[in-house]
């Protein structure tokens, strides 16, 4: 009886914190971000259909003015996009073809890529082919000062109004914005699962979210990642929510009734 009673009291103590901690969440205030980028990209019919720069994405005739770019960066230090560009195939060339130096493509150079396919492009090439006027480059490189070279090739091309920071990886978008605050930056996957974790609890609340816009993938290794809570507290803080890349119909039916600010397909 005894040690029911201590479980008991100890769930109600914990309850009880919870409930505080979850109050506390609420009560902060949040104030919208003001960017021209989150103003003029977002001009458009809701929600905003942001199309990925692949021959290979859910909807290739989708027309928009917002364009979601995966970018690596080479052992020679170039940017380029992954555009008609598989890693994984690439990957398993190297190993074939005995040239295999890790599972990274920041340890190759732009021309052992070119060896696989020949026209690997480079991010330059690329915001020139694009006809777009807002974008959205998806960071999958981590290697050491990455981020200054986004930061370089950004303020070269005049495209800090344009463009949007994400990444999967916390430590890439935490890099970029000690260095430039203002810019506007996305959600990594660390982020999203910790909300992810919280939110189960709910104390969805009380968890910081240093992105500008919410960017989330609808699942993640084959596992249910977004949901009406999370959607419902991310627009409580006057931040964007995009979901996506979608993979299939059935992901984007989910992401239709979620009713996002932006879909990238």
């Amino acid at each position: 009886m005894k040690l029911f009673l201590i479980s008991l009291g100890t769930l109600v103590i914990a309850f009880l914190i919870g409930l505080v901690i979850r109050m506390w969440g609420l009560s902060l205030p949040y104030k919208q971000f003001e960017h021209p980028f989150l103003t003029s990209a977002m001009s458009a019919s809701h929600p905003v259909s942001i199309g990925i720069f692949s021959k290979e994405h859910l909807r290739p005739d989708s027309k928009s003015t917002l364009t979601w770019v995966n970018v690596y960066m080479t052992l020679d230090r170039i940017l380029i996009s992954d555009y008609n560009f598989n890693v994984d195939a690439f990957l398993t060339w190297a190993r074939d073809k005995k040239k295999f130096k890790g599972k990274f493509v920041h340890g190759y150079t732009l021309s052992e890529l070119n060896e696989f396919y020949e026209s690997v492009m480079p991010l330059e090439k690329a915001i020139q082919t694009i006809k777009t006027d807002h974008y959205i480059f998806n960071i999958l490189t981590n290697d050491i000062d990455v981020h200054k070279d986004v930061i370089s090739f950004i303020e070269k091309n005049k495209l800090d109004d344009r463009v949007l920071i994400n990444s999967p990886i916390d430590i890439v978008i935490k890099a970029i914005k000690e260095q430039k605050p203002m810019w506007v930056y996305g959600t990594s996957i660390p982020e999203v699962s910790r909300l992810k974790s919280f939110s189960t609890l709910g104390l969805e609340a009380a968890i910081s979210i240093r992105g500008d816009v919410f960017i989330a993938p609808i699942s993640y290794l084959n596992r249910p990642l977004v949901d009406q809570s999370m959607v419902t507290e991310i627009r409580r803080r006057k931040k964007l929510v995009f979901l996506g890349p979608i993979q299939s119909e059935t992901d984007l039916k989910l992401a239709e009734e979620l009713k996002p600010d932006g879909i990238i397909f």
